[in-house]
């Protein structure tokens, strides 16, 4: 984990902003300055949300840069609290839909790699958490979740 992103967990903002902020000084060539600059905006907006817990366009943003990071449970989150602090915002919705389908879509890639792996309570674990829309679209992860307690149960 890089420096900033320690100093994120911690909530250590500032700290963190320091560090994306000597990135884009000292290394304005290196491959990774545009992530530092969306660091730099992401630990202001966490600030915002410091000093603002309702702060509906900061949630906003931080949804779309987790999303665009593929960090999707992130963005959900983000996304469902605009939602409950603005529930008229209909621009949210569909950012909310696709943060969904987007974590159905990882989380299967992880159950089927766990699954090949021979791991099927780990592939169990994953399905579990996948979020169920519809039952069309959920026959997949009922099918895998047969197949791993049939593993689980064979031990095979």
């Amino acid at each position: 984990m890089s420096k900033a992103g320690a100093l994120r967990k911690l909530k250590r903002y500032n700290e963190a902003m320091q560090v994306y902020k000597a990135i884009v000084t000292n290394h304005p060539l290196y491959s990774g300055v545009e992530g530092a600059r969306e660091g730099i905006d992401e630990m202001i907006l966490l600030k915002r949300l410091e000093e603002d817990p309702a702060d509906v366009e900061a949630y906003l943003l931080l949804g779309n840069i987790a999303f665009r990071n593929g960090h999707y449970e992130e963005a959900l989150e983000r996304f469902v609290a605009v939602k409950r602090l603005d529930p008229d915002l209909s621009e949210v919705d569909d950012k909310i839909i696709l943060s969904i389908l987007q974590l159905r879509s990882l989380n299967l890639f992880l159950a089927r790699k766990a699954l090949d792996s021979g791991e099927p309570k780990s592939a169990r674990t994953i399905l579990e958490r996948i979020p169920r829309l519809t039952p069309g679209l959920d026959k997949e992860i009922e099918d895998l979740l047969k197949k791993t307690d049939s593993m689980i149960l064979y031990g095979k």
